[in-house]
């Protein structure tokens, strides 16, 4: 998503836009096509759509705003485009053009300012929201809203279903008081929702003889701006970690892919600013996918881990398979572990319906590609899953949870973490 005036984007639009030669090889590929087997719904029609926006032949209105919002952005299509149409940027210059020029309901609007002041913010602002959500899931108020239905008429039963109890085990510091060798980018859920692992992280990282550094200023990697077409904000979120990472050029390693997946879009978003272009490009050649770094660690070979005679399930997903390309690197560590049978879901190839807010503001459209994961996790029988990204994590564990399966769901590193001998 480079930084873009109106003008500017609508002319990028149109070139973009222009290299689709509308084939329809990409539509077998997108999971919500797959669902609606709707044209407007489809990568080639979306594009269509956005071209006659560009060209001033079609306006803003609630169903393009629909079709448009129904996109997952999981680049199954851009993967399997033969043309190379980066329909990544288009659908991101697009929701910007939504965002600036289309207004949506006063509810949606506030909800929308609400997550990203939240999410997007420094981490005492994060940490507060923490622990109102402690405070909320332990009170009779949930109770009441949950039995008077006044959550389902407010639209926060999805919201309700999909965040985790909040019973996380404290983040651990860094033990080593030395120069981080490396720093660890948390993310803006990391603490809210997934503190296992990071501590998963943090023990691996130190067991290589890593110190590691956690910059307390850093926020949200940009994205859940970014997928809402708020650009200032998403330029300010890039800019805040820019310069909160600036003062070396230590590696930053990512627990979340979807995250991951962001960092490494910064260098496109200011390849045009004389002020950012540079250190932007020096961030995203930084940034680096934990599994993958672990797996490339020259010191890797001293850890030893136990065996553990069970059958994991992997789930990857889109994040690491189409944008950042690097699935291999899970599985290889999880060979390690001596007796483990990790087999990758048949479903791979297909969003789990995470997508970020995807599952909030879409929920049918989200559980119907769901259950297509949990059909395919059922067939496996396994007796853990694992999935690299939060989201996809937290999404497949509230369905799990729904059919009244108690099956365990965490990131790869937190089983190696529990593995170390």
């Amino acid at each position: 998503m480079p930084k873009t005036n109106r003008s500017d984007r609508l002319q990028l639009l149109r070139y973009k836009a222009d290299q689709c030669v509308k084939c329809g090889l990409c539509l077998p590929h997108c999971p919500i096509y797959r669902l609606t087997k709707h044209e407007a719904d489809s990568p080639r029609g979306r594009i269509a759509l956005i071209e006659a926006i560009a060209n001033d032949k079609l306006k803003l209105s609630p169903s393009l705003h629909q079709h448009l919002n129904r996109c997952l952005s999981c680049k199954a299509c851009e993967a399997a485009c033969p043309a190379k149409v980066e329909y990544g940027e288009i659908i991101d210059l697009a929701r910007i053009e939504l965002h600036e020029n289309y207004q949506v309901s006063r509810i949606a609007r506030l909800a929308g300012k609400t997550a990203s002041a939240i999410l997007t913010g420094p981490q005492r602002r994060i940490r507060q929201f923490g622990r109102f959500v402690r405070l909320y899931q332990g009170s009779w108020i949930r109770k009441l809203l949950k039995s008077s239905g006044i959550l389902g008429a407010i639209g926060m039963t999805r919201l309700e279903s999909v965040v985790p109890e909040q019973t996380l085990p404290p983040l651990n510091p860094p033990s080593s008081t030395h120069q981080p060798t490396l720093h660890l980018f948390r993310g803006c859920t990391g603490e809210l929702f997934d503190t296992a692992t990071l501590n998963a992280a943090i023990k691996l990282l130190e067991a290589l003889g890593e110190s590691i550094g956690i910059p307390e200023k850093q926020s949200c990697c940009g994205a859940i701006s970014l997928h809402g077409g708020d650009q200032a904000s998403t330029l300010k979120t890039m800019q805040n970690n820019l310069a909160v990472f600036s003062n070396d050029n230590l590696p930053i390693v990512y627990i979340a892919t979807g995250c991951g997946a962001v960092l490494e879009e910064y260098k496109t978003a200011f390849k045009d600013d004389e002020k950012w272009s540079r250190q932007s490009q020096a961030f995203s050649s930084r940034a680096a996918e934990v599994c993958d770094y672990l797996i490339n660690h020259p010191e890797l070979d001293k850890l030893r881990f136990k065996p553990l005679n069970r059958r994991v399930a992997v789930h990857t997903p889109c994040s690491l398979r189409n944008m950042l390309k690097r699935d291999g690197s899970l599985f290889s560590l999880l060979e390690r572990i001596g007796q483990l049978e990790a087999v990758p879901l048949s479903t791979n190839h297909l969003c789990c319906g995470a997508a970020g807010t995807f599952m909030l503001e879409q929920p049918e459209l989200s559980n119907a590609l769901r259950q297509v994961k949990l059909e395919d996790i059922q067939s496996l029988k396994p007796d853990l899953v694992v999935s690299s990204n939060i989201g996809c994590l937290l999404h497949l564990q509230a369905g799990l949870s729904e059919t009244g399966s108690n099956l365990r769901i965490i990131h790869p590193i937190v089983l190696l973490a529990e593995q170390l001998a």
